[in-house]
């Protein structure tokens, strides 16, 4: 099968080659600064799970494990993993086994190294550009390849899957379900009954353990899938037989993962389609137009959910009342502009050669399906991303193509004008707007690890309970972990307080009681989806923690506005923290009946203490 595909090297794919390196080694070079990220929010999670820290036993290919529901949840909340707020039955876990034991290997190999585990990441990352760069000159004309390999390096969704190690999982099972569809197009060519065996046995085998990787597969596998059955078109026995047996597949892989007891419920980030498809409908109503506006324009999806914080929408001159019907009406036009490019090659099918690109139109709508089930991110634009970067391509390709055959129509003139603007808005402006980004990100996880591992706090966090007030960085609300790894000083024990994205007024109510407001009401374009309770905090809602009581007294969108805490020990014993500029700042609590105002959480960006 290797030897069928060396055997025939022609000049142009010499030249295709060359440049497909170029093309990689600019988005690598441009990615660099990432590799220097280090651990990040998650990383810790499984780095204390295979140290046996966690507060609960984890094995080797369970790293994504972070809650098996109701029977944990209790212990999670003493420990400070699962906030006081949290669903009783939020269950958060990831049938990810292949990437847990990718994790476990570096650990085992690498120990407390963390640039070795980026360039493991980074050798998945080139080793899946490589793979896609291949199936692109198999199924669109060189240059247009050319064009839809550009957009897709140019995507911003590559700087969370380099600098953040969690997020491996989506980069190998896109690697497995590249290297399994490269196999797939190598049946047909195969000149032996042999070579087409391997082949089958190599596209098997990677597409089960893509899946094994990661339910991120499942938003890619649509890609062989439809294209085998498009290819067999003309025997109606045989496309049914494909379909049957890919559905056996998908099915096979989701009784499994549900047999295992995987999944998640209680979510507001992760929602189950089969167990909760009305919650999944009414949620992708809105993460479809927002995902699609994030592939078509690079609008970053996670606006429309308050990220960046409302102080820098209005910093921008955006009212973020105003932000989310701007979003969604963006996201319908991508919406369009999909189906509208889409009709176009459909109509100049003549210019697609041997009509391949057909797979692409039917199959991008279905890798939506998957990726609906979590918060729009850009961790997961990859899978549309990759059916749009050949659409547009073989558009932008097309449209030239008619002008160098001397059809000078309008219409033609305006269709390449079109799709050169899109090209050029999708792999010109993601680049110029994440560069800040790139660099930002290793800066941010220095100095959040700096604040938390802070030598003044060794004493205090030693001195009592630790209440933490806010924070604007989730890797903050790891703290125990994060302390625990770098073997410092941990605290008795843990509790998040909230999540405010303004100041608060701190009262003090007795002895052992205080209350905690946010000092103006903000209004967010749609609820900020909680990761661990989907239905959001009511006014009466109570929960106990360890030593402290919690009652809701105001809501406002579904999040705590006013909170009531009580303790059956003297505020005294308790540390209480704040994040500002300058790191974790202990702060005193007020003297019965007095009130006072702390800072807002300080966003991200602003964070000053250098690693």
């Amino acid at each position: 099968m290797i030897g069928d595909s060396f055997r025939f090297v022609t000049r142009a794919t010499l030249g295709y080659a060359g440049a497909v390196v170029v093309v990689i080694a600019a988005a690598l070079a441009f990615r660099w600064p990432l590799l220097r990220t280090g651990f990040y929010m998650d990383d810790y999670i499984q780095l204390e799970m295979l140290e046996g820290r966690y507060p609960l036993p984890r094995q080797a290919l369970d790293l994504f494990c972070w809650t098996r529901g109701t029977n944990e949840n209790a212990i999670l909340r003493e420990a400070g993993f699962l906030p006081w707020w949290s669903h009783p039955d939020v269950k958060l876990t990831m049938f990810r086994p292949v990437s847990s034991a990718l994790i476990w290997f570096d650990h085992a190999v690498f120990g407390h190294n963390a640039l070795a585990y980026h360039l493991h990441s980074l050798a998945w990352w080139v080793a899946f550009l490589a793979l896609f760069s291949v199936i692109l000159q198999e199924v669109l004309p060189r240059p247009a390849a050319l064009l839809a390999l550009v957009l897709v390096v140019a995507h911003p969704a590559h700087t969370i899957l380099l600098g953040w190690l969690a997020s491996r999982n989506a980069v190998v099972a896109a690697t497995l379900v590249m290297l399994g569809f490269w196999a797939h197009l190598h049946v047909r060519k195969a000149r032996s009954s042999r070579a087409r065996v391997a082949a089958r046995c190599v596209a098997f085998g990677s597409y089960v353990t893509a899946m094994f990787a990661s339910e991120y597969a499942l938003a890619l596998l649509p890609y062989p899938a439809v294209y085998s059955c498009l290819q067999e078109r003309n025997d109606v026995r045989r496309v049914l037989r494909l379909i049957a047996s890919w559905g056996v597949l998908a099915i096979s892989y989701a009784a499994l993962r549900a047999g295992l007891g995987y999944g998640a419920s209680g979510s507001g980030m992760y929602l189950d389609p089969i167990a909760e498809p009305l919650a999944y409908v009414r949620a992708a109503l809105l993460r479809l137009p927002t995902i699609a506006a994030d592939v078509v324009f690079a609008l970053r999806s996670g606006w429309l959910h308050g990220f960046p914080w409302p102080d820098a929408l209005r910093a921008l001159g955006i009212d973020p009342e105003h932000w989310a019907p701007f979003h969604i009406a963006l996201g319908v036009a991508s919406l369009g502009i999909g189906v509208y490019v889409a009709a176009q090659l459909l109509h100049r099918r003549a210019l697609l050669g041997s009509g391949r690109i057909r797979f692409v139109i039917v199959a991008l709508p279905l890798t939506f399906v998957p990726i609906l089930a979590t918060l729009p991110d850009n961790r997961i634009m990859l899978p549309p991303l990759l059916g749009w970067s050949m659409l547009l391509g073989q558009w932008l390709w097309s449209a030239y193509d008619q002008l160098r055959m001397r059809h000078h129509t309008t219409k033609n003139w305006l269709s390449c004008i079109a799709a050169l603007l899109l090209w050029m808005l999708g792999s010109v402006s993601p680049p110029v707007n994440s560069a800040n980004e790139i660099r930002d990100l290793p800066h941010l996880a220095g100095v959040v690890r700096a604040g938390i591992l802070d030598p003044r706090l060794d004493s205090i966090l030693q001195s009592g309970p630790v209440l933490l007030v806010a924070a604007a960085e989730p890797t903050t609300f790891l703290l125990p972990m994060v302390r625990s790894w770098y073997h410092r000083a941990v605290p008795s024990s843990f509790q998040v307080l909230g999540q405010p994205l303004v100041s608060q007024r701190l009262e003090r109510l007795s002895e052992n009681s205080f209350a905690l407001e946010d000092s103006e009401v903000v209004r967010l374009p749609i609820r900020i989806p909680d990761a661990f309770n989907r239905e959001g905090a009511y006014v009466g809602q109570t929960a106990h923690v360890n030593d402290l009581h919690v009652t809701v007294e105001r809501v406002f969108q579904g999040r705590s506005v006013r909170a009531r805490f009580e303790s059956d020990r003297p505020l005294s014993d308790y540390v209480l923290l704040t994040q500002t500029s300058g790191g974790l700042e202990p702060i005193v609590f007020p003297a019965l009946g007095d009130t006072f105002i702390l800072a807002p959480p300080v966003h991200s960006h602003d964070l000053e203490p250098q690693p």
